[in-house]
C-alpha cells in the first residue's frame, strides 16, 4: 500500500490488491480514512485469461464500499477489456461505475471527480510498470503522482 502525497487536498491510495481479501481489506482501511460525508472512488480492473469468477466478486466488494467505480484494462491479456470490465459490473447492483478503457485516462476521472477528503483506491497494478501488450507503463503510483503534478500545478497557476 502506497500513499500518493502531492499537495491535493485527498487521499490517493495505490496498492497491489487483485483478490477479494485485499480488496475487502483495503476498502475497510480505506473507510477508517474517508469521513463519514465523503467518498471512495476506486480505479480497477482484472486480468484477462485468469479466473472469470471472481471478476463479479470483486464488483460486489466494492460496491459495498465505494461511492464511485471506475472499471478499466489490467493486463488484459488479448481478452477485450470491456468484457472483463461487463464481468466484473455484474456484481456492481448499487454503485454508479463507469468503464474508461485506457488506465491512465481511468486515473486522471477519478483524481478529476475528487472532492477535499475523498479516498481514491487505485488497486491491481501497483508499482508494476509493465501492461501486458504494452511495451511500458509507468505504474499506478508513477501515474497518478504525474496527474496529481500536473492538477496542483494547473491549481496554482488558475490562482494567480
Amino acid at each position: 500500500m502506497e500513499f500518493i502525497e502531492e499537495g491535493q487536498n485527498f487521499s490517493v491510495i495505490v496498492d497491489y490488491a487483485h483478490t477479494p481479501d485485499g480488496f475487502t481489506q483495503l476498502y475497510e482501511f480505506a473507510k477508517t480514512i474517508t469521513p463519514k460525508d465523503n467518498r471512495i472512488i476506486s480505479v480497477f480492473g482484472c486480468a484477462g485469461k485468469r479466473d472469470k469468477t471472481k471478476r463479479p466478486i470483486l464488483g460486489s466488494i466494492s460496491d459495498q464500499y465505494c461511492d464511485m467505480i471506475i472499471l478499466t484494462e489490467e493486463d488484459n491479456r488479448n481478452e477485450s477489456i470491456r468484457d472483463i470490465c461487463l464481468d466484473i459490473q455484474q456484481g456492481i447492483a448499487d454503485t454508479n461505475s463507469v468503464i474508461i478503457e485506457n488506465r491512465y485516462d481511468a486515473i486522471r476521472q477519478a483524481i478529476e471527480l475528487a472532492n477535499e477528503n475523498d479516498t481514491i483506491t487505485i488497486l491491481g497494478k501497483g508499482n508494476e510498470n509493465y501492461m501486458y501488450g504494452n511495451e511500458a507503463y509507468l505504474g499506478d503510483n508513477n501515474v497518478a503522482i504525474q496527474i496529481l503534478h500536473q492538477s496542483v500545478v494547473k491549481g496554482e497557476d488558475d490562482e494567480l
